[in-house]
């Protein structure tokens, strides 16, 4: 999927030399996913020879980002390692008034569920450094839960309140 994508670190030089603001975040983010002992070029060049090594690291140019590039996505890790407690457990605010009590059991469980899984996923969205991916999963498997419909607005919002954070928070270093 990466090799699909800019290279991220290209992207956020031309973003801060030509001043394109609006690219930062998302390069930003794609960066942070990246692995630092993956190489870009390396990488190609070794699929330009017919080379397809299967491989979970995603790659950038890191020779090419600036100090003040580096710094910025290390205050970025920094904010994620410390905001995902509150991200993982935000997907529980407002449980209570949200409950329309069509399916009680289902929806204990799938709070309870929530609860009991809360490790689970914070050490998963730490080990990824993608937030947002985890935050698909976890929406997908409580999709497929069978709890109520005020559940399911509840998790809702409170996912898309956690993504408007993450992207708050780029927007904010970046």
């Amino acid at each position: 999927l990466w090799m699909f994508l800019p290279e991220p670190i290209a992207s956020i030089n031309l973003a801060e030399e030509f001043d394109i603001p609006s690219i930062l975040p998302a390069a930003y983010y794609q960066l942070l996913r990246c692995s630092p002992s993956a190489d870009w070029d390396y990488d190609f060049g070794q699929r330009a020879l017919g080379i397809y090594e299967i491989t979970w690291r995603t790659p950038a140019r890191w020779p090419q980002l600036t100090l003040s590039s580096s710094f910025k996505l290390l205050k970025f890790r920094e904010a994620l390692n410390f905001h995902v407690d509150f991200w993982i457990s935000y997907y529980q605010y407002d449980k209570e008034t949200a409950c329309e009590e069509e399916k009680p059991e289902a929806c204990k469980k799938v709070w309870a569920s929530i609860k009991e899984g809360e490790k689970e996923r914070r050490e998963s969205m730490l080990a990824s450094q993608d937030p947002l991916l985890c935050l698909r999963k976890t929406l997908e498997e409580l999709e497929r839960s069978g709890r109520c419909d005020g559940c399911l607005d509840s998790i809702d919002q409170n996912a898309k309140r956690i993504r408007k954070d993450i992207w708050g928070f780029l927007d904010s270093i970046a």
